[in-house]
């Protein structure tokens, strides 16, 4: 299991805004083996650039960067 964390392009963390939506990846349920859903991050709008999303499980870090332009 992953914790996430996201950032805007000038850094700083910005708050989920999933719990307003039923198909975010914060309701997401298990899965049986091979099967596949589309679930959803939402969080704050901060301005055009590059965002990040950390995952971390205390043992593993990982960062994906997105560009971001509205």
């Amino acid at each position: 299991m992953f914790y996430y964390s996201f950032f805007c392009s000038k850094g700083t963390e910005l708050d989920s805004i999933s719990s307003y939506f039923d198909d975010s990846v914060d309701f997401a349920g298990d899965l049986r083996q091979n099967a596949l859903y589309d679930k959803y991050f939402y969080l704050l709008y901060d301005g055009d650039g590059t965002y990040t999303i950390e995952f971390d499980d205390w043992s593993n870090k990982i960062s994906i960067d997105i560009e971001i332009k509205k």
